[in-house]
């Protein structure tokens, strides 16, 4: 927010309020004051309502991201670390960025198939940093201007 001026909406299910709540004590009062928490799509139709308005979406690459890539709404996601990069980064260009732990550590995935990775999950995310790909999403933001 610092950089960029945005204006945050977040995209959650009700019965994830508390987690929401928890994220956002994380942020700075200034980013806090950005953060329209209580606008939020209830329906498919209305997520997409609401994406459609949207300059950008930020999230884990997935159904959110996918929806947004066909409104034609810029997109940088980031993949979950047991995911296979190769078979669902599609349409990777200034405007869709997506980063993955590979990116950063691909000896991790040295003879490692998605069975083997899945169950690993907690200790792939703990060493995706977000140091990693800070630039990444900087120069992002930067393309949207």
């Amino acid at each position: 927010v610092l950089e960029t001026k945005a204006n945050i909406q977040l995209n959650y299910i009700p019965k994830q309020k508390e987690q929401v709540r928890e994220l956002l004590s994380y942020c700075k009062p200034n980013t806090q004051k950005h953060i329209h928490q209580t606008v939020y799509g209830k329906s498919l139709r209305e997520f997409m309502a609401l994406t459609a308005n949207c300059d950008a979406l930020i999230g884990n690459e997935g159904r959110a991201i996918n929806m947004a890539k066909a409104l034609g709404i810029p997109t940088f996601a980031i993949f979950s670390p047991w995911i296979s990069l190769e078979a669902w980064a599609s349409y990777q260009n200034n405007l869709n960025v997506s980063v993955h732990l590979k990116n950063y550590k691909p000896e991790i995935y040295i003879n490692k198939n998605i069975k083997e990775l899945k169950p690993e999950s907690q200790m792939l995310y703990q060493e995706f940093k977000s140091e990693f790909f800070n630039n990444k999403l900087k120069e992002f933001l930067k393309n949207l201007d």
